[in-house]
């Protein structure tokens, strides 16, 4: 289930820094920003560093943050979606990706969705704003997984399942997350996408690059089918997996 929350750019201070300071230069560029939630039974993986994929302990109802950039204009989104999992480190929920990618994304009228990927940042989104974000409940980090899944899965059936109003769904899904949320994203692509509910279709590449190379690296990730994996030594740690659910 996927719920709109109101006021997503009336009240931007709740939003990542790195979108809340540039939601004038999104609106110039024809996008919207929107916020929602996304319900779904997932299922608690454990919590540990060993051999993937991790065990199952439980199952449980989430309902987890999801935070959108999207064309205003339904014919210019090209049906590519970049979906970050925001970084939670130091407590504070920030996208890493949207500072060095914003060009790109906006030129190239694609979407982006930004998924909260741990639960101590939905309990600080609950107590910055107890009213709005009152349903959001992660109770354990290791659902993460599944909604992952859920919100692709959401992403690819017509408007974005609710996550794209007005919009075509995607026909290709780009995730990335950088430092720890990009480790998150190693792990899923490593050992949980194949468990994912709703099984991935293909998955076209994923690779670590310099700052200053994440622009070109992702033109090429976009523009080819298929792109080997590539680990570039000493990177910003930004993951890039084309998933296809």
């Amino acid at each position: 289930m996927i719920y709109e929350l109101s006021g997503a750019t009336e009240s931007p201070s709740h939003l990542p820094q790195q979108i809340s300071e540039n939601v004038a230069v999104i609106k110039d560029s024809g996008y919207d920003i929107r916020e929602f939630t996304i319900t779904d039974m997932g299922r608690q993986f454990a919590e540990n560093n060993g051999a993937m994929p991790h065990p199952v302990l439980a199952t449980s109802y989430f309902t987890n943050h999801v935070l959108t950039v999207v064309p205003l204009r339904p014919e210019r989104f090209s049906g590519y979606v970049h979906l970050e999992l925001l970084n939670p480190s130091g407590g504070v929920e920030s996208s890493m990706f949207w500072p060095d990618a914003a060009g790109y994304v906006l030129r190239r009228a694609d979407a982006y969705v930004g998924l909260t990927c741990k639960s101590v940042i939905v309990e600080a989104l609950k107590r910055s704003a107890p009213d709005r974000n009152a349903r959001l409940s992660v109770e354990y980090d290791g659902l993460l997984w599944d909604a992952i899944a859920a919100v692709a899965r959401a992403l690819r059936a017509p408007a974005g399942g609710g996550l794209l109003p007005g919009l075509k769904g995607a026909e290709r899904i780009v995730a990335n997350g950088s430092s720890q949320s990009g480790s998150f994203l190693r792990s899923y692509l490593s050992g949980h996408r194949a468990l994912s509910r709703g099984e991935t279709r293909a998955l076209y590449g994923s690779l670590q690059v310099y700052r200053e190379r994440v622009e070109r690296r992702l033109a090429e990730l976009v523009e080819r089918r298929w792109y080997l994996p590539e680990h570039t030594p000493a990177a910003l740690n930004l993951a890039l997996g084309g998933v296809r659910f």
